[in-house]
């Protein structure tokens, strides 16, 4: 893959193949065309049955409006905002933000490589 459109083929067709969990990890998702295309599959995806778990930075999705995010949480994505600028904004479920998961996410995020956008799908 040598450009933008290649690789954002590539992983909307990853999230398209998932049947299980999606763990989608971005350091900029805007509220532009790209960030809509994307949210609305992985929002699909979780209508169908398949787990989705949002984890954004916060400096990256700075520009980001906070509707555009409470919309996937609305309709059932595990939404978490990495390094919050603010922590007393962090959004997340008492069940998704709890000591086990923080902790699980941050190790998580040690193991990642240096790419700016990652996505697991089983």
């Amino acid at each position: 893959m040598i450009d933008g459109p290649a690789i954002y083929d590539a992983i909307l067709k990853a999230i398209r193949g998932a049947k299980d969990t999606i763990n989608f990890e971005t350091c900029i998702l805007e509220d532009d065309k790209v960030g809509r295309r994307f949210a609305e599959l992985l929002l699909k995806k979780q209508a169908e049955g398949v787990q989705v778990n949002l984890l954004y930075d916060s400096v990256g999705c700075i520009s980001t409006p906070s509707a555009f995010f409470q919309r996937l949480r609305d309709g059932g994505i595990q939404v978490l905002e990495f390094n919050p600028i603010n922590p007393s904004k962090m959004h997340g479920t008492g069940d998704f933000l709890d000591v086990v998961q923080t902790f699980n996410v941050c190790r998580w995020l040690s193991l990642r490589n240096a790419a700016h956008l990652k996505v697991r799908t089983t």
